[in-house]
C-alpha cells in the first residue's frame, strides 16, 4: 500500500513541478518563446496527471476483475465438488476358496 502512495505522490509532484516550472519560465523568458515553453511544460504536466489518474483507474479495474474471476472459479469448483459424488472405492474380490 505504501508503494502506491509513494507512486502517487511522486507522479503528482512531477506534474506540479512541471506546471510551476512552465509558469516561471514563461514569465522569465517572455515573449513568444516564453509562451511556447510555458504551454509545452504545463500541457505536459496536464497530460501526465490525467494519464496517471487513468492508469490508477485501469489498475483498480484489473484488480477487481481478477478478484471476481477468482471468486467465480472458487464457486465453480465448490459446485463441481457438490455435484460429483465421491468416487466409490471398489472392494477387492473375496478370496478364492479351494474348489471354487
Amino acid at each position: 500500500m505504501s508503494d502506491r502512495i509513494v507512486d502517487a505522490v511522486v507522479s503528482l509532484w512531477a506534474a506540479a513541478v512541471l506546471t510551476v516550472l512552465g509558469a516561471v519560465l514563461g514569465i522569465v523568458v517572455g515573449g513568444v518563446p516564453g509562451v511556447v515553453i510555458a504551454c509545452i511544460l504545463i500541457g505536459t504536466a496536464g497530460v501526465l496527471a490525467v494519464s496517471y489518474v487513468f492508469l490508477r483507474i485501469g489498475l483498480q479495474e484489473d484488480r477487481a476483475r481478477a478478484e471476481e474471476e477468482a471468486a467465480r472459479e472458487a464457486a465453480r469448483e465448490a459446485a463441481r465438488e457438490r455435484a460429483e459424488p465421491a468416487p466409490r472405492r471398489r472392494l477387492s474380490p473375496p478370496p478364492r476358496r479351494r474348489g471354487d
